[in-house]
């Protein structure tokens, strides 16, 4: 029987997953056990071998292995098609298929903390699968107003081929003019506590209204605090965290949350 169910990356002391799914499993009153798992690269092809044969009925995926994972998929969703990236896993009949529930998770918590979302245009930092994710939903939502800001110009254009037509790549420095600014880089998070893309000068410099991190633990980041500090309506990333719960749950499970 197919009863367990991981999250999986390195760091994943921070994760708040277990006690999330935890916490939905309890409600539903289903047999199921969910847990941290420190996986690093080389350690992840023995790892999923090991769920192909076992009792493993899913799990989720962090960082730095939602691009990697894709390596052992044997089906993926249009969404992990696009994006490259998959942070979620469902196991039957020894295979596996990925599936991306981000995007979803920031769908949902964007139109549900900035009115009016739609009258804004955005600006997002970094071009991980994280950045993909955020950029999808915005299309998905019908915004087209989307710059995206890196480090490594010619990197960002080969990691979001995907998105070409429909953003700008523009090198970190160039003046932000945008209404969001929105933080996919991961700095800020576990290791990585005290830095921020972007200073108090920078948000000061832009007219900008809200800032949004993709990161909920810490509850508020460095990025979140210049953010504040600059007068900004700031944001963490725990909507959108409990978001793509909700819909890992659901393919896993098939219940949905919305309705519990």
């Amino acid at each position: 029987m197919r009863n367990k169910l991981f999250v999986i990356g390195s760091p994943i002391e921070q994760s708040k997953s277990p006690e999330v799914m935890k916490d939905f499993i309890n409600r539903d009153g289903l047999e199921l056990t969910y847990e941290k798992k420190e996986i690093n690269k080389d350690g992840l092809e023995s790892f999923v071998n090991e769920a192909k044969t076992g009792e493993v009925l899913g799990f989720n995926i962090t960082t730095p292995l939602k691009e990697e994972i894709l390596k052992y998929a044997d089906e993926v969703s249009e969404a992990v098609k696009i994006l490259g990236a998959a942070n979620t896993a469902n196991l039957a009949n020894g295979e596996i298929s990925l599936h991306n529930t981000d995007y979803i998770g920031f769908m949902k918590d964007i139109t549900s903390q900035i009115p009016k979302y739609e009258r804004y245009s955005y600006a997002v930092l970094g071009t991980g699968g994280a950045a993909r994710s955020i950029i999808y939903a915005l299309l998905k939502l019908n915004i087209f107003q989307i710059t995206v800001y890196t480090r490594d110009e010619v990197e960002a254009h080969y990691k979001l081929k995907n998105f070409e037509d429909d953003i700008e790549i523009y090198p970190y420095g160039y003046g932000m003019d945008q209404d969001v600014i929105i933080n996919a880089t991961g700095l800020g998070m576990a290791g990585k506590l005290d830095e921020s893309p972007l200073s108090k000068e920078d948000f000061e410099m832009s007219r900008a209204g809200f800032a949004y991190d993709l990161t909920y633990n810490p509850e508020e980041t460095k990025f979140l605090v210049f953010a504040k500090e600059a007068g900004l309506i700031t944001m963490n990333g725990w909507g959108m965290f409990m978001g793509q719960a909700e819909e890992a749950f659901k393919i896993w499970t098939g219940a949905d949350r919305n309705e519990l």
